[in-house]
């Protein structure tokens, strides 16, 4: 297997000559897929993931390459590698790959070449697939990195207002777009809905007893239906609680392991927090708008939640490496200053560890805006210049920054600058450009953010599509299904991972300018939809989308601001994940 950082040549060649190759040719067209996946080993009971996918360009009747095709998912952090083919044998269906100087730092080669000779056996014409979204579902997993065969229980652990939710959340929308099943059990939601919210600082104070008792209970409904999704195919369940205690995580640990869930896969999470001010900021801005103190004075309500951290702390203790010596834990104190792992074993506990020390304290401000054309005349992709409507966008783009910087809304990030992530199309510059024109803003131009590779079909007219017989077949599968020559909305999310992932650690707002399907895939993500439902988003133009992550995946919210009416640029309409999507 290919290490996870900076495979050597002798891995590589190793994986592939072990790979089994199936060739996909679709009808009609010349256009050829590749496919290179890993064997089946005799123990294992089905295929395991894709490690590679390569897009080869048309081959001409000598069998000479016409352009040169992409590397769509590399083994090393599902890089875009392009790659160079040569001495091909149509008739032989023998091809011979060729590392280029550019990606050799890639797989730690000395003399920047690796040439690998592949045998292509047979193929099968590609025929339009229709999946339920359960099928859907499967295939994207399947494709995804194959983490623990095991389910896995994180255990959260720690003081009130010390970021716990806020990291299960992050943590679930993590492995839910990697393609793990993952859900969160929180036992406040559960206290809430079982016996309502409002309940006053005494409520939590261990001497009260009928208090404890409710709580108790609570975590007990919460735990027993994380074992039950668990038990029907749940990959990881998050319980979310303080579990302040060693007899109560020792009744946590006993429960799952009366269940059959050993030792080693329950990983514990403990968040540290000692920093007056962190602690305020994350009271203020996540706890006092809960449930809890609905139509309460935040200052009253802030005084109420410190009370009943005071009564957690009369009897909190936290893990230490002796005590819990057999535990597997985390432990972030202060959101990433110092973090302290034991026993943690497996690519999925190991997955989530390398995630979440990077977390910023609070998540920072995400505003996605579109840069395309609105003209009726626009064209798939391309390099074309701003339009004149999409000019005028852009002055009022910047209009709008100049009064969303100063309003009190954005005090907490007022003495920080903005970066504006733009792609490296003309129309996406001159946008960036005009922005950049105002104070506190860092232009950071991404070619990664570029639109949809449409192959042969760039420069076209959307209404020329109709006439061509293979856009059925992408109309039938259009998250798999790739252009002519170009990329799939699959490859296109394989393709952003690196903004993905450099979302998570942003402790400055960014202002994210790109295209259509771009912007499809970070919504989707930021709402905590699958890969897969980015089809389904609906993106309405001249529009700015700002991202609320909140306490639960429900509750996580867009605020739209719609500039077609510059009478009040700072006027905005909250929508849910749900109306966001087409029907």
């Amino acid at each position: 297997m290919v290490a996870e950082r900076g495979p050597t040549k002798a891995q590589v060649c190793g994986l592939i000559s072990d790979m089994a190759l199936k060739l996909d040719e679709e009808a009609n067209t010349g256009d050829l897929k590749l496919f290179v996946s890993p064997a089946v080993s005799p123990a294992s009971t089905g295929p395991t993931s894709p490690e590679f996918g390569f897009n080869f360009e048309e081959l001409n009747s000598s069998g000479n390459l016409l352009g040169e095709p992409r590397l769509a998912c590399s083994p090393v952090h599902q890089r875009d590698i392009r790659q160079s083919l040569s001495d091909s044998e149509l008739g032989k269906r023998i091809r011979t790959l060729s590392i280029t100087a550019a990606a050799a730092s890639a797989f730690d080669q000395q003399d920047g070449s690796c040439n690998l000779r592949m045998d292509i056996p047979s193929h099968q014409p590609l025929t339009p697939r229709s999946e339920t979204r359960v099928q859907l579902r499967k295939k994207v997993q399947n494709l995804r990195p194959c983490f623990d065969a095991q389910p896995l229980v994180i255990a959260m652990c720690g003081l009130p207002g010390t970021g716990k939710s806020y990291t299960a959340l992050r943590i679930q929308r993590h492995l839910t777009w990697s393609g793990v099943s993952v859900k969160i059990f929180n036992s406040g939601d559960y206290r809430r809905q079982v016996i309502g919210g409002e309940q006053g600082a005494s409520f939590f104070d261990h001497s009260n007893e009928k208090g404890r008792s409710l709580r108790d209970e609570m975590a007990k409904l919460a735990m027993k239906d994380l074992l039950k999704y668990m038990q029907t195919g749940g990959q990881v369940g998050i319980f979310d609680a303080t579990n302040t205690n060693i007899k109560r995580r020792n009744e946590v640990v006993t429960f799952f392991k009366n269940e059959g869930i050993p030792l080693n896969r329950i990983l514990w999470y403990e968040s540290i927090c000692d920093d007056d001010e962190l602690i305020r900021r994350t009271v203020l801005t996540v706890k006092c708008q809960n449930e809890d103190y609905t139509n309460q004075d935040k200052e009253k309500a802030f005084r109420d939640f410190m009370a009943r951290r005071e009564n957690y702390e009369k009897v909190y203790e936290s893990l230490t490496p002796g005590r819990d010596a057999k535990l597997s834990y985390i432990q972030n104190k202060n959101v990433g200053s110092v973090i302290t792992a034991k026993n943690v074993v497996g690519r999925l506990p190991n997955n989530v560890l390398q995630f979440t020390a990077q977390l910023p304290t609070v998540a920072a401000p995400i505003f996605l805006v579109e840069c395309d054309s609105q003209e009726a005349d626009a064209v798939l992709g391309g390099d074309t210049p701003l339009s004149t409507r999409g000019i005028e966008f852009s002055k009022k783009l910047r209009a709008w920054y100049e009064k969303k910087y100063k309003a009190p809304c954005m005090a907490e990030w007022e003495k920080k600058n903005w970066e504006v992530w733009h792609s490296t199309k003309r129309r996406a510059v001159a946008m960036a450009d005009e922005l950049g024109t105002s104070p506190h803003l860092t232009p950071m131009p991404w070619e990664v953010l570029e639109e949809l590779n449409f192959g042969s079909w760039e420069g076209l007219p959307p209404s020329a599509l109709n006439s061509k017989q293979e856009y059925a077949r992408i109309q039938e599968d259009p998250f798999f299904t790739h252009f002519p020559h170009g990329e799939s909305l699959y490859q296109l999310t394989q393709r952003l991972e690196p903004v993905l992932s450099h979302l998570n650690t942003m402790q400055t707002p960014v202002v994210i300018l790109s295209h259509e399907h771009v912007l499809r895939c970070l919504l989707a993500y930021c709402m905590h939809r699958l890969p897969e439902d980015m089809v389904t988003i609906n993106l309405p133009s001249e529009a700015i989308f700002q991202v609320h992550l909140e306490a639960s995946p429900e509750k996580t919210w867009l605020e739209m601001y719609d500039l077609k009416d510059d009478s009040n640029l700072l006027k905005s309409t909250k929508l849910s994940s749900s109306q966001m999507v087409r029907n």
